[in-house]
Formats: C-alpha cells, structure tokens, sequence
C-alpha cells in the first residue's frame, strides 16, 4: 500500500509577541504641535511659536483673531497616512525590526503642515494685508508670512504615565 505525503505545517503562535508589541505601542504617545523649548523666533518678535500656535488655532476675540484650526484638522486630514504609518511600525516590530514610532511623528507633523499650506482658513482682514504689503509681502493666505509657524511644527514620542 502506497501512503500519500501529506504536507502538514505547524503554524507558530506568536500571540504573546503581537500582544507585547501593541501594548509597548500603547505605552507611548506621538505628540504633535509646537513645543515651547524648540519655538523661537527671529530676535525681536514678541510671541514665540508655540504660543502663535495656539492662538492661531484658537483664536483670540480680544485680539479680534479668528480661529483658524491647524492642528486638529491636519491631524485628522491626514488620518489615513497616520493610521498605516502605525502599521507599518507595528509590522516591522512583528519582524524583530526595533522600529520607533518617530516615523509616525513625521506623518503627523507633515500632514499638519500640509493644512497651513493648503488651508482653507478665514481670510485675512484687511488691516492685516495692510501691514503684510507695507512690509512687501504680497501673500494673502492665512498662517503664512514668515515660514516659521509652519516650519515649528514637532513632534515628541513620549512614555505614558
């Protein structure tokens, strides 16, 4: 009698190992924006970055400053790259890659700076194109003048407590 090969895989259990990477993936954050420490700018200005930042984001009534939500928003456009950023990490991980979550900062901070490029904000008042062109800037796009807010956005993967 002729037995036929039987052709068996034994499949590896390496639930105890996805289970370490994605709760050492939980254990730490992406945080994105401006931190204080790195959110100087040129010598004379009085705010610096991360406080630009956050009253760009917010506005300031008092300031007559309307919101213009860069932060949250780019965030949320750019979800999706975000999201398979995080996979990617979590596949190489799986792999035995020690891949850190810094290219997932990455995705974040240019996907917030692809919506103060891209907008759409309030526009600017007129005062303040005023001023823009007196100093011969001829732009009219909210949050660009300088460069530097945009270029101010950061990241920092931090340990949750």
């Amino acid at each position: 009698m002729i037995k036929p090969k039987m052709n068996v895989k034994i499949p590896v259990d390496n639930v105890k190992g996805i289970g370490a990477i994605w709760a050492d993936l939980e254990a730490q954050s992406v945080l994105v924006g401006v931190p204080e420490a790195k959110a100087p700018r040129k010598a004379g200005d009085k705010a610096n970055n991360a406080l630009l930042a956050y009253i760009h984001d917010n506005g300031s009534p008092r300031k007559g400053i309307p919101p213009r939500p860069f932060l949250g928003a780019g965030i949320k456009e750019g979800k999706n790259k975000i999201v398979a950023a995080l996979g990617k990490v979590a596949t190489a991980r799986m792999k035995g890659r020690p891949v850190t979550l810094d290219a997932v900062g990455l995705v974040a901070v240019n996907a917030v700076r692809a919506k103060i490029t891209r907008g759409p904000f309030t526009p600017l008042a007129k005062s303040t194109l005023a001023r823009r062109r007196a100093k011969g800037f001829r732009g009219t796009k909210p949050l660009i003048e300088t460069g530097q807010l945009r270029a101010a956005q950061n990241y920092v993967v931090v340990k949750n407590k």
